[in-house]
């Protein structure tokens, strides 16, 4: 046999070995098709005979609305039509579109597209108003057994039936709803049986003054409130408006109280307008405060600082067991303004702290005050850079960072987003740390070119020649990606 016969039998011998995706069962083939783009896994109609309906026993549809007027409509046709021919009782993810009006259309679909045996359901159905015909939602939705994730943006009221119980709910995340009132929100949350994560984005708590958050199975629980960016800007034109309203900044607030034995995340995201306590905060120990600054057209005014530092150090206070801390550069601005920081707990078990939101000084109060009532912090990430302010400014008190730095248990600072002129911060911070072992630093930049490199090596070769008062210290340098 020569040479030639045998590559030829070698291939075909491949070739039959290899697997062809005509050759896969049609349950395999739907799921792959599952992956596709709603309009993509309907081409493949074409293909033959046996794909032509193929498609309509795929497990998941992704539903996104264009933005023009003409798109829109179409749009609607496309939905209403899939909604005739497709098989919906295999359904078990929905992921959906913006929704910009037609509630009518969109009432139709959430009853014919939920079954019963649903698993994740994202529906994002902001475009609707008050005017329309109201948004419902099926029956059995909310009696659903097999339901693990379910996420829901709608601008308007959330109506929820007597009877609520999602048996497997794991996710639940509630995204510019207008919750009903108290007594319904507890009992959803109360339904949840099995509810390990919840999300409150930018509720409009308009008929909830107060509200009880208890689960003793629920592990993570994250709160974004609004903030008002353009209050002081519309102050004049809309002072008439904001009277009639009764002040709707201080209506759109609720008293929370969360009690969960078994809480190990927290995170706060806004500008202190709902009241937020723990009535079992032992458990938690990865929280974040992200305080933001009200107003972003007029940043020198800090008029509410002072009661953002009480409500900084009254969270704190609740999460003081915490072993990794998030906080904001206005968390600790309006500690150190407020001197609340003289208020702090002792944080026994905090082990890593992250500053995110802005560059901050290493002068700051609230950080050092952080750091000194740490005794067991052993790592600082300081997200946007950190520098050093030598005066008093519109930040607050300043405080000498070497006398707390020089008495901590300090072994890693990471610091991203280097400012290349802010070389004082690094300076103080390798002559202060008694035990630093590690100093990373992330830069800004091209490291790929020349210039960026010698750049990089240059500051490299200055930091390592700075005195250091642990011997051991690593320097490590680079480019952030």
């Amino acid at each position: 046999m020569d040479q030639n016969s045998c590559t030829s039998n070698k291939r075909h011998e491949r070739n039959s070995n290899s697997i062809r995706i005509c050759d896969l069962p049609d349950p395999i083939l739907q799921l792959i098709l599952s992956s596709l783009p709603i309009k993509d896994a309907i081409g493949t109609s074409v293909l033959s005979k046996r794909w032509e309906h193929l498609w309509m026993g795929i497990s998941k549809i992704s539903l996104k609305e264009e933005g023009t007027w003409e798109k829109r409509r179409q749009f609607i046709v496309f939905v209403t039509k899939l909604l005739e021919v497709f098989d919906c009782t295999n359904l078990e993810n929905l992921l959906t579109f913006r929704v910009g009006g037609h509630a009518s259309e969109v009432n139709e679909w959430l009853s014919g597209f939920i079954n019963p045996k649903i698993q994740e359901l994202i529906l994002c159905l902001d475009g609707t108003n008050e005017s329309e015909k109201p948004l419902t939602f099926p029956d059995h939705l909310f009696t659903c057994s097999t339901l693990t994730t379910f996420g829901l943006r709608l601008r308007n009221v959330f109506k929820l039936p007597s009877s609520i119980y999602f048996k497997s709910l794991k996710t639940l995340c509630l995204v510019d709803v207008t919750l009903p009132d108290r007594s319904s929100t507890e009992q959803l949350i109360a339904g949840c049986p099995a509810l390990e994560q919840l999300t409150l984005m930018d509720i409009n708590w308009v008929n909830v003054e107060t509200l009880c958050i208890f689960s003793d199975v629920l592990q993570k629980l994250e709160i974004i409130e609004p903030v008002e960016y353009d209050v002081l800007a519309r102050e004049d034109e809309d002072e008439d408006e904001d009277d009639d309203m009764g002040g709707q900044d201080e209506q759109n607030c609720c008293n929370i109280v969360i009690s969960g034995t078994n809480l190990k995340v927290f995170s706060y995201t806004g500008a202190v307008t709902s009241e937020i306590s723990f009535h079992s905060p032992a458990s938690v120990i990865d929280a974040s405060i992200h305080v933001q600054h009200r107003y972003s057209k007029c940043m020198d005014n800090f008029d509410w600082e002072p009661a953002a530092g009480s409500y900084v150090v009254d969270l704190l206070k609740d999460l003081q067991d915490v072993e990794k801390l998030s906080v904001s550069f206005v968390s600790l601005m309006a500690l150190s303004r407020a001197l609340s920081w003289e208020r702090l707990p002792l944080f026994s078990n905090l082990v890593e702290l992250h500053v995110v939101s802005t560059i901050i000084s290493l002068t700051c109060e609230g950080l050092i005050a952080i750091i000194q009532k740490s005794p067991c912090l052993q790592v600082v990430h300081f997200d946007k850079g950190v520098y050093m302010l030598k005066y008093r400014s519109y930040c607050g008190y300043i405080m000498d960072p070497v006398p707390v730095l020089s008495r901590t248990q300090l072994r890693r600072i990471v610091i991203k987003h280097y400012s290349w002129d802010k070389f004082d911060a690094v300076k103080t911070l390798l002559q202060a740390l008694p035990v630093l072992e590690t100093l990373h630093i992330s830069c800004s930049g091209d490291g790929n070119s020349p210039t960026g490199s010698e750049r990089l090596d240059n500051l490299c070769q200055k930091i390592k020649s700075l005195p250091r008062r642990s011997k051991d210290c690593e320097i490590v340098l680079k480019y952030m990606k």
